[in-house]
């Protein structure tokens, strides 16, 4: 199986929809209601985004 097809299939699953809900709204509610930097509300989903694809792709059978 090529590269991006892995990928596709990490992305496709529902653990990786959940974590991306997660690290979009922590960084929703840093934004709107702490007034936080513009520069933490981006970084937080991109380390979420990478924390998510590092985890499904450490336990791909659970």
């Amino acid at each position: 199986m090529t590269r991006l097809r892995v990928l596709l299939c990490l992305i496709g699953g529902d653990r990786f929809a959940r974590a991306l809900l997660c690290a979009v709204s922590a960084a929703s509610i840093l934004a709107f209601v702490f007034g936080a930097a513009a520069e933490l509300v981006i970084a937080l989903p991109v380390l979420g985004v990478a924390t998510a694809l590092a985890e499904i792709s450490m336990h791909p059978n659970e």
